[in-house]
């Protein structure tokens, strides 16, 4: 699922950077009071990698641990997640020093293509887990199956 992270400079579809910079917007916005915060979040890139190169913003989302997950309460099934049934998460299984994780699609952003530095690449995703997640980008926004749970 991984490759070892280097010291290369080209950008890949789901490398995972951490301390990122991230806006999270309340779900109430008025007009007189547009309050969001910037969070410091662990993000994995999901634009695809040509567009890395020639685009001036790229799309991220986030990557919290699973067992926050489980601290916080909400309803999951763990080896469902684990089994890449979930539509809207993508499954990431521990490695080296990495927590279990998974990808939160329903928290997409698109971020200065500035902010990517490679000392805050930690992982990479292999050949076989960017097809992974190509195919769970693709079965988020464009649902073709009806075998998942929502």
């Amino acid at each position: 699922m991984y490759l070892y992270t280097s010291n290369r400079d080209s950008w890949f579809q789901g490398d995972i950077l951490e301390n990122c910079p991230f806006i999270i917007i309340p779900e109430e916005i008025s007009e007189t009071q547009q309050q969001f915060t910037v969070k410091k979040e662990r993000l994995m890139i999901l634009s695809q990698t040509c567009d890395i190169e020639h685009r001036e913003y790229v799309a991220f989302a986030p990557v919290p641990l699973v067992s926050d997950l489980l601290a916080s309460g909400v309803s999951f099934d763990h080896k469902q997640l684990k089994d890449q049934k979930y539509l809207y998460w993508f499954y990431l299984p521990e490695n080296k020093g990495f927590s279990e994780a998974y990808v939160d699609f329903t928290r997409i952003t698109h971020l200065p293509k500035s902010i990517l530095n490679k000392d805050k690449r930690i992982k990479s995703l292999s050949d076989l887990g960017r097809h992974w997640l190509a195919y769970k980008l693709s079965v988020f926004f464009g649902r073709p199956f009806s075998n998942y749970p929502s």
